[in-house]
């Protein structure tokens, strides 16, 4: 039960941000596009550079939890495009789809909860894994929607152009070497960063709002399903091929299994995916796991 109530209370805070952020959609004309792109274009490259900055980090536990991102990633990128492709869905749909399955919410979600579980050093390691994941989600979900749509020169060139990119780079570069953000640079990173995830969630509640869901649901079941039920197995499998250290599979499972990310619809939104099913998935997949997160975290712990 103590583990059950404590999960609720990580999770609960994120729908109750979204409840609001659904009723000052529907009675607040909000352009629903401008707040993904302010968390894609600033206030997301804040947070990550200011993460990857200001965390000491383990260079074995970092190379082992960037390996189980990496192969788990693929293989649900595969598993995304085998839902597609058995529900004959078109390519928007089928691009989310593949996102959906791919990227997890191991930020609002996952750090939490991984801190609960495992202490400072879990949450080290989840950091690490948010950061990882990101970057993926900044690559995967401008691909993704892209391809088919536009040639692979213009695909990797709005992959270019998107900042989080350049903001890990520099932020894995400044801690390996050691080098600390001046302060100014830090206080302002962290100031705009803080704004990544609410301003997320208020582009998830304005989506909501405004959600046309005719002819979509059969897809969004059967991937809100496979997103809290497959991905687990899809950890452990990574883990038992990886031979990953016993915490670094812990973290990395249990960020795995976090239901889909906010980057979903934002990246849908902005490169020509369903932001809309997206949007449905993203829902229903956070209610699921109320109940499979706190089967794994009771599992983990007991």
């Amino acid at each position: 039960m103590d583990t059950v109530l404590s999960t609720i209370n990580v999770m609960l805070p994120v729908f109750l941000a979204i409840g609001l952020a659904i009723i000052f959609g529907k009675y607040v004309k909000v352009d629903a596009r401008s707040l993904s792109q302010a968390v894609i274009y600033l206030f997301g490259p804040c947070l990550i550079l200011n993460s990857l900055a200001s965390e000491t980090m383990d260079s074995t536990a970092m190379l082992g939890i960037f390996a189980m991102s990496l192969v788990s990633t693929l293989l649900l990128v595969g598993i995304g495009w085998l839902i597609g492709k058995a529900l004959k869905v078109e390519h928007p749909m089928r691009a989310t789809i593949m996102l959906a399955m791919s990227l997890g919410n191991t930020g609002s979600v996952g750090l939490p909860l991984a801190e609960f579980a495992f202490g400072a050093q879990g949450m080290q390691y989840a950091a690490v894994f948010y950061v990882t994941t990101t970057v993926f989600a900044n690559i995967l979900g401008v691909l993704l929607p892209s391809a088919g749509q536009v040639s692979m020169k213009e695909a990797i060139g709005r992959i270019l152009k998107v900042p989080m990119i350049y903001a890990a780079v520099v932020g894995v570069a400044l801690n390996l070497l050691n080098i600390q953000l001046p302060t100014f640079l830090e206080r302002t990173t962290n100031l705009l960063g803080y704004a990544a995830v609410a301003c997320g969630i208020a582009f998830m509640g304005v989506r909501l709002a405004n959600m046309k869901l005719h002819g979509k649901m059969k897809p969004i079941i059967i991937t809100s399903i496979a997103r809290v039920t497959v991905t687990p197995f899809v950890g452990l499998l990574t883990a038992l091929v990886l031979n990953a250290d016993t915490l670094v599979r812990d973290v990395s499972i249990l960020q795995i299994s976090v239901p889909t990310a906010l980057f979903t619809a934002m990246f849908s939104e902005e490169f020509g995916g369903d932001s809309e099913a997206a949007s449905g998935i993203i829902l229903l997949s956070s209610l699921l796991s109320f109940i499979s997160l706190s089967v794994i975290v009771a599992i983990m712990i007991g």
